[in-house]
């Protein structure tokens, strides 16, 4: 799969991912294009993908955590989640339901919260 492609496909997704998990449309951007970097790197490795998605997800996330990583150093990556950030993976939320859902979401581990990321991604 070429990376206009992944992005014609995913690209949408990934963004509101990384919106959600970095809390910032500006960083999300950046660590977007950081994330399509590294998958032209791994062009020999998309071809034999069973899953192409997942890997691109995959992809994603690393770059999420090393840009984590380097703005917070060893502080925990948990604080880093905003939960005011629940219309990134749903748009067109009334204010008290996007609140009452940043709730809920923040309530979740982060191995949760990313599998309720991704399903609506």
């Amino acid at each position: 799969m070429k990376l206009d492609e992944i992005y014609d496909e995913w690209g949408e997704a990934l963004f509101r991912y990384l919106t959600l998990k970095l809390g910032s449309a500006q960083d999300a951007e950046d660590v977007l294009q950081e994330t399509f970097v590294r998958l032209a790197r791994y062009a020999d490795r998309r071809r034999l993908l069973r899953d192409p998605q997942a890997f691109v997800f995959h992809c994603a996330h690393n770059e999420a955590n090393r840009f984590w990583k380097r703005k917070l150093g060893r502080r925990d990556l948990e604080a880093a989640f905003r939960p005011d950030l629940a219309s990134a993976i749903v748009q067109g939320l009334d204010l008290p339901s996007e609140i009452r859902l940043g709730q809920a979401l923040a309530g979740l581990s982060s191995e949760q919260r990313e599998a309720v990321v991704l399903k609506e991604a």
